[in-house]
């Protein structure tokens, strides 16, 4: 029976994948195309802040899926 392990950079890189990545470009996207419905569902009045931070959440999920490309690229060639 042979024992192996995943290299800690390739565990982090998947295990952050979905719940940053992801949600990064889905936050976006509920807070600018989905303005108005967003704030009705979570009680709060549709104004610019909440574009805001819709934009910025765009932002980042490039920068955060960038990092985890590079990531799984040096995990896969780790011995």
């Amino acid at each position: 029976m042979e024992i192996w392990f995943v290299p800690l950079s390739l565990a982090l890189a998947w295990i952050f994948f979905l719940p940053v990545g992801i949600l990064l470009i889905f936050s976006g996207f509920i807070h600018t195309v989905l303005t108005k419905s967003t704030a009705q569902s979570i009680g709060w009045m549709s104004n610019g802040f909440q574009k805001e931070i819709g934009f910025v959440s765009w932002g980042m999920s490039p920068v955060v899926l960038e990092w985890q490309h590079w990531s799984l690229g040096d995990a896969k060639t780790c011995n």
